[in-house]
């Protein structure tokens, strides 16, 4: 079936309400079409078409809108595809062994996407801000740049205007930051995304030697001293071999695993 130029503006401008959730907030109508630019009336009709289809929900009571139950079961659908599943018992020991928070992602375009956690999350109640995270702030994001094809074009390409007083402003000072990593073996947001958290990742190397996930240690300044940091390095990368086994080699991913975009 062909799709013209009118059909494909519809589609984008549905992805795009769809965005507007990420803070996993409701809204009603209006909020949505002040973010979008968009007229009340198109606004209504793409929520009239995402509401017929499940992927968003309207609170009968208040009229706003929240994220369906069709968007859980395709994001079930990519857990499961990406064998993240088979991460989960090694970024609980690791919690365990470290009292950190521990998390593995991947990349979405110019972002590190949280894809499981350990069960710190509980204390975090239903806050989902630390699902997505600026690849050149966070330590995710530097440690699938720094083991991935990057070059100072594509560095250039990210945006430099998230984050605190201490992430890099500028292609040369992210690329001092990735060079650092690779000469230490895991890459750090020290407060460059939230102060006083400072956070240590670790590639999970495919095949081919680049980075398919980044699995991420966060916790106080106070738990994640200097001095500790190059001892939970060593056991992240531990714990990323063995991520790496079973979901990239054992059985498992092709070398074309499309889990990462470069």
């Amino acid at each position: 079936m062909a799709v013209d130029g009118s059909g494909l503006q519809t589609v984008a401008r549905a992805l795009a309400v769809l965005r507007c959730f990420q803070g996993d907030s409701e809204l009603g109508v209006t909020d949505i079409a002040r973010m979008q630019d968009l007229p009340m009336s198109t606004t209504h009709r793409l929520l009239r078409a995402l509401l017929d289809s499940q992927f968003v929900e309207q609170d009968t009571g208040t009229g706003r809108y929240r994220l369906g139950v069709a968007l859980a079961e395709y994001g079930h659908l990519a857990y499961r595809r990406h064998r993240i599943y088979l991460a989960e018992p090694h970024l609980e020991q690791l919690g365990i062994e470290t009292g950190t928070a521990v998390s593995i992602a991947v990349r979405h375009g110019s972002d590190a996407i949280n894809l499981a956690f350990t069960r710190w999350r509980e204390a975090h109640g239903h806050n989902l801000s630390e699902v997505r995270f600026p690849l050149h702030a966070s330590a995710l994001g530097k440690a699938l740049l720094a083991w991935s094809p990057t070059t100072r074009e594509d560095l250039a390409q990210l945006s430099y205007d998230r984050g605190t007083e201490r992430t890099p402003q500028n292609p040369d000072e992210l690329a001092a930051e990735l060079e650092l990593a690779r000469r230490t073996g895991y890459a750090i947001n020290d407060e460059q995304t939230e102060w006083g958290f400072r956070i240590i990742a670790v590639p999970v190397l495919g095949p081919d030697g680049h980075a398919r996930f980044a699995l991420a240690l966060r916790g106080t300044t106070e738990l994640m001293i200097p001095e500790r940091i190059p001892f939970l390095a060593d056991l992240a990368r531990v714990t990323a071999s063995a991520i790496g086994d079973a979901i990239l080699r054992e059985g498992g991913a092709p070398a074309d695993h499309p889990a990462i975009t470069y």
